[in-house]
């Protein structure tokens, strides 16, 4: 049983004057339970119209999502989902404590029982030393940490998370990277979105990429990524940088040695020829791959919206 899926979903809002708008289209969704999965768009692109149908907060034009095999529109659904929505809002003059116990009796634990999730929660987010400070006092990245807590206290199999890691300085970033792996190890499935995608690349297993609403790809990163090297990147001792290339290079000398990069497929051969009729041997002679940053781009310009089950 898939742990999230949807099937031709279509979400179509009504505008001024009558004129229809899509904001997601023919969406099929696959996440296989225990799987890290990286929800990629732009601003607009439908990643959160998605999650509140996911949720049961709206409801689709046409086609369906389920949690668990089960439809998300019977609230039963969300009873093993836990949900960090990218702006949370909290009763200011409740301590996270309190703020934390309350939601665990919301999700059905008895009040002896509360309080000891509660502080397990607040503990893995990081915010142990201010588990009885009041709410007001907390800073945008404290908060988030607390709406990390409320999603998990209730022990869900299932974690959605929208921009998770917004307003987190570094540490804190850390601090949730680390949580999201000990999660994936305990068995849960974590579907999350971020605009920080070196932190999809390095955690994701599957992502699905949308534009204008409609999924462009999707599957693991690694099959859609770009299989040759965009270049390669070239590193000789500083005693070389007095040579002439046989064309201009953009060099940078750092301690004690240049590098350069070279793109062009002919100017790799060249340089390569090159070195070796003068007998210089590189320290380093480095492929470089696209990486999903890179890739994201490239498949935002590259026409692929007329097709939703494109996969590269």
């Amino acid at each position: 049983m898939l742990a999230i899926e949807t099937y031709n979903l279509t979400m179509e809002f009504t505008l001024a004057r009558g004129i229809k708008k899509e904001a997601i289209s023919g969406l099929n969704l696959q996440v296989s339970p225990g799987k890290i999965f990286g929800f990629l768009g732009h601003n607009g692109a439908g990643k959160t119209t998605t999650i509140k149908i996911l949720l049961g907060l709206c409801h689709p034009s046409k086609g369906w999502a389920k949690i668990s095999g089960i439809c998300s529109d019977q609230a039963f659904a969300r009873k093993s989902v836990g949900f960090l929505p990218e702006e949370p809002s909290f009763y200011d003059y409740l301590t996270a404590l309190e703020s934390v116990m309350a939601s665990c009796c919301l999700h059905g634990i008895a009040y002896r029982d509360s309080k000891s999730l509660a502080q397990q929660a607040i503990q893995n987010a990081g915010l142990a030393d201010n588990a009885r400070s009041p709410i007001h006092t907390f800073s945008k990245g404290m908060k988030q940490k607390l709406a990390l807590a409320h999603a998990c206290a209730h022990n869900p199999e299932i974690l959605i998370l929208d921009e998770p890691m917004s307003g987190m300085d570094p540490e804190g970033r850390n601090i949730l990277k680390a949580q999201m792996l000990l999660w994936k190890e305990q068995g849960k499935t974590l579907f999350f979105t971020s605009h920080i995608l070196a932190d999809v690349e390095a955690m994701c297993e599957e992502v699905a990429l949308l534009s204008k609403g409609r999924c462009i790809a999707s599957g693991n990163p690694k099959n859609f990524l770009m299989k040759e090297p965009k270049g390669i990147h070239v590193v000789l001792p500083e005693k070389q940088s007095h040579i002439e290339f046989p064309f201009p290079i953009d060099m940078q000398k750092k301690e004690g040695k240049i590098s350069f990069f070279l793109k062009k497929k002919d100017t790799i051969e060249e340089m390569k020829t090159f070195l070796q009729s003068q007998n210089i041997f590189p320290e380093a002679w480095t492929p470089q791959y696209e990486t999903l940053e890179e890739c994201y781009f490239r498949l935002m310009k590259g026409g692929h919206d007329e097709n939703p089950s494109y996969r590269p």
